[in-house]
Parts: C-alpha cells; sequence; structure tokens
C-alpha cells in the first residue's frame, strides 16, 4: 500500500512540475515540495533517478501508465486499488493460477483477433506480460469488470 501511495505521490509531482513548469509558478512547486517529508523527498528523487537511467521503451511504458492512471475516474482508481489489495492477499499459489488465466485469456483475444483482422496486430490487452510488470500488472485478473477497455480496430492510442 506504501508503494501505491509512493507511486500516486510521485505522479501528482510529476503532473505539477508539468504544469508548473508550462505555467512558469515555480514558487508553487517550492511550496509543494516543501511540504512533503524527508522521506518522500527521498522517495520522488530516487524514482526520478531509476526513471532517467531506464531505457526508452520502459519509460515509456510507466508514462503510459501514468496518463492510464490519471485519466481514470475516481470510481476506476478505487477498483484498481481495490484489486491491487486483494492481489496482495493473495497467496503465491492464487497469484500463479491468476498469471495463467490472463496469459490463457490473452492468447485467446490475440486469436480471436487475428481471425477478425487479418494482417492487424492486435490492440493492447493491459500488459504483454504480466510477470515482467509488477506495476498493478496484476489487477485485471483478480475481479470480474476489471477488463481493459475495449478499443475499435481504427482507434490509435494517443502519443505523450
Amino acid at each position: 500500500m506504501r508503494l501505491l501511495t509512493t507511486i500516486v505521490l510521485f505522479v501528482a509531482l510529476l503532473l505539477t512540475v508539468g504544469s508548473a513548469m508550462a505555467a512558469s509558478n515555480e514558487t508553487q512547486l517550492d511550496k509543494q515540495w516543501n511540504n512533503l517529508s524527508p522521506r518522500d523527498k527521498t522517495t520522488v528523487m530516487r524514482l526520478h533517478q531509476a526513471l532517467r537511467q531506464m531505457p526508452a521503451e520502459e519509460r515509456k511504458f510507466i508514462n503510459e501508465r501514468i496518463e492510464r492512471f490519471i485519466q481514470m475516474s475516481p470510481d476506476e482508481r478505487r477498483k484498481l486499488k481495490e484489486n491491487n489489495e486483494r492481489w496482495q492477499k493473495m497467496p503465491p499459489e492464487e497469484r500463479e493460477k491468476s498469471r495463467q488465466k490472463y496469459e490463457q485469456r490473452r492468447k485467446e483475444f490475440e486469436e480471436k483477433w487475428r481471425k477478425e483482422h487479418p494482417g492487424q496486430e492486435p490492440p493492447p490487452f493491459a500488459f504483454h506480460n504480466p510477470r515482467k510488470r509488477n506495476l498493478a500488472a496484476s489487477t485485471n485478473n483478480v475481479s470480474e469488470g476489471a477488463e481493459p477497455k475495449k478499443q475499435k480496430p481504427t482507434q490509435k492510442e494517443p502519443k505523450s
């Protein structure tokens, strides 16, 4: 739970940094930074350093997930939080079953997509490899109604 709070704080700080820089309002940014605890400042600095050292593909992945989180409704965020809490409480065996179920659903989705849309790659299905991505990747398997939003075949993802 602390990690989720830290990530949300980091996202909020990133948003603040972006909007503050765009609006040239450095004093507001300074005030918000000064209101953070030393522990939170250290966490934000470590996350920032880690992001800078990531390969471009990984940074893009993080940025896309941040954007997706920002665009979520309060209800979607609540469901995400509940799913994360449920996942954290799951025994390892149940997590593995959930991963296997996810991988099977992904495979079925891709097969169906390729039959219906020959020559086209399937759209993203939340995360391609839930074992590789631990940043809430598991939440899609935990409860009903946590399916990724369906995209129209012609719809392109916005660039960030």
